[in-house]
């Protein structure tokens, strides 16, 4: 989910004439913040007491982010922070959910995936203005949409099968999820081809097996992660043939 979308967003910065220096500068920013992010999420649950041990990492980590994503903004144009106004609300629901000690919540994972999500059209082009009136901009919505249409999913089917295991309603939100994700792909054949839709078959297929084998058994979480690496990595190819 971290390194996904970006890299898809490379390869549609290279289409779109956008691929230079800003893109890598904005990928380290992205990748050093959700360090900085993990810090300032530890720190917060933190109890006040062992709250200084995460101060180095906090600060080290945010400075460097910080420093990274000035660059960015040099590079790329002042143009590149409007794309803060898409990041800020979702930061900020995912850091209240920490806060409260609710980071496992629906919101915050979805919260954290629609961020992941959103650097394809970020990393494609970190100027917006080189995005806006491109032929490309259906491809990247699309692109988008279908991220987040399969992580979104993996979210609830990793609770289903973790945290939820006994709580019958993540495994109901999980089908759920996946056979809505299922049905728009089918819907959108004609545009986008069978590819799409066969994925999320198998990922719908995936959720089913899972949830019935961690009934009698539960799964080894390495087992569950496997899975989830397997399958990322036939989202990401499908993704690039379709750019």
């Amino acid at each position: 989910m971290l390194v996904v979308p970006s890299l898809v967003g490379t390869r549609l910065a290279h289409s779109l004439g956008t691929l230079g220096w800003a893109t890598a500068a904005l990928i380290a920013t992205w990748l050093v913040g959700y360090f900085a992010f993990g810090a300032l999420s530890g720190w917060l649950k933190a109890r006040p007491a062992r709250r200084p041990r995460w101060q180095p990492a906090l600060f080290t980590y945010s400075a460097a982010a910080a420093a990274l994503g000035l660059l960015t903004v040099a590079l790329a144009g002042p143009t590149a922070l409007s794309w803060l106004v898409a990041f800020i609300p979702l930061v900020l629901v995912a850091l209240i959910a920490t806060a409260r000690h609710r980071e496992r919540s629906l919101a915050s994972g979805l919260a954290t995936v629609a961020a992941a999500c959103l650097m394809l059209p970020v990393v494609s082009a970190p100027s917006p203005t080189a995005l806006a009136g491109s032929p490309l901009v259906p491809l990247v919505a699309g692109l988008t949409a279908a991220m987040f249409g399969y992580f979104g999913g993996t979210v609830l089917h990793v609770k289903s099968l973790i945290r939820g295991r006994t709580q019958r309603r993540w495994a109901i939100a999980s089908l759920f999820w996946h056979l809505i994700a299922l049905v728009i792909a089918g819907m959108l054949i004609g545009v986008a081809g069978w590819a799409w839709p066969l994925l999320f078959t198998v990922a719908l297929a995936r959720t089913i097996v899972l949830l019935v084998l961690n009934q009698s058994r539960r799964l080894p979480t390495v087992t569950i992660g496997v899975v989830e690496l397997v399958l990322s990595a036939l989202l990401l190819g499908l993704a690039l043939l379709s750019v």
